[in-house]
C-alpha cells in the first residue's frame, strides 16, 4: 500500500515591504540582508512553509579590497580561508518585511536576523572580500483586524 501525498496549497499572498537590514562591522564594512518570501504553503494539517531566499549586498571599507582571488580546487571549502571570524555588529537596523496573506485573514512579517559574519582573505572579480554570512529566519504571524 502506498501513501498519498500531503495535500499543499500554494497561497497568494501580496508584498507590502521588503526593507533591507543594514549591520555596519568593526572591519569598517556595511552589510546589507534582505529576505524575500517567494512562496508559501499551508498543508492540510494547517501548518505554514515558507520559501524564502537571502540577499546581501557588502560594501567594503577600502582597505579590505584586494586582487581577485583564483578559483577554488574541488577539495576547498569558503571557511578554510577565514581571516576574521564572527567581527563584531557596531551598528544595526533592524526591520520586518510584511506581506498580506488575504486568503487566511492574516499578516505575515519576516526577518533574516545576521547572527554572524566573517571575513575570508578571498575576493570575487571586483576585488571585493568575500563574507560568510550566517542568517537566521524569523517570522510571526497574525490575524488582521477588522
Amino acid at each position: 500500500m502506498s501513501a498519498s501525498p500531503k495535500k499543499i496549497n500554494f497561497l497568494q499572498f501580496q508584498t507590502i515591504d521588503e526593507p533591507w537590514n543594514i549591520y555596519k562591522l568593526e572591519d569598517g564594512t556595511t552589510v546589507r540582508v534582505r529576505e524575500i518570501v517567494a512562496g508559501l504553503i499551508k498543508d492540510s494539517d494547517s501548518t505554514f512553509a515558507l520559501q524564502t531566499t537571502h540577499v546581501f549586498n557588502v560594501i567594503p571599507h577600502e582597505r579590505c579590497l584586494g586582487l581577485p582571488s583564483p578559483m577554488m580546487k574541488p577539495n576547498e571549502k569558503l571557511e578554510d580561508f577565514i581571516e576574521a571570524e564572527d567581527l563584531k555588529i557596531l551598528e544595526k537596523t533592524d526591520n520586518w518585511n510584511e506581506y498580506d496573506v488575504s486568503s487566511d485573514n492574516m499578516r505575515l512579517s519576516v526577518k533574516g536576523e545576521v547572527v554572524s559574519v566573517s571575513r575570508t582573505n578571498r575576493h570575487d572579480e571586483r576585488g571585493i572580500p568575500i563574507y560568510i554570512i550566517n542568517v537566521q529566519l524569523l517570522v510571526k504571524h497574525k490575524k488582521k483586524t477588522k
